[in-house]
């Protein structure tokens, strides 16, 4: 059975805002930063994947994953 490095990864997310404003209204919202914690699975120069479910297997199954560009963070 394999274990997983356990980290933190603060991203900035892309943002949809289903709202009908004006536009000087609009310049006011910006992205929204983000906190994940879970299993480091991969990392690259240009991503990194954190699984927040690790099923205790022989298998090594993750679940939930997120795979966040480094220019994100």
């Amino acid at each position: 059975m394999k274990t997983y490095k356990k980290i933190e990864v603060e991203w900035k997310d892309v943002t949809f805002y289903a709202l009908h404003l004006l536009e000087k209204e609009v310049k006011e919202y910006g992205y929204k930063k983000l906190k994940s914690i879970g299993y480091l699975i991969n990392e690259t120069k240009e991503f990194i994947t954190v699984a927040q479910t690790h099923e205790i297997t022989e298998e090594n199954t993750v679940s939930e994953f997120l795979i966040i560009p480094k220019e994100n963070m």
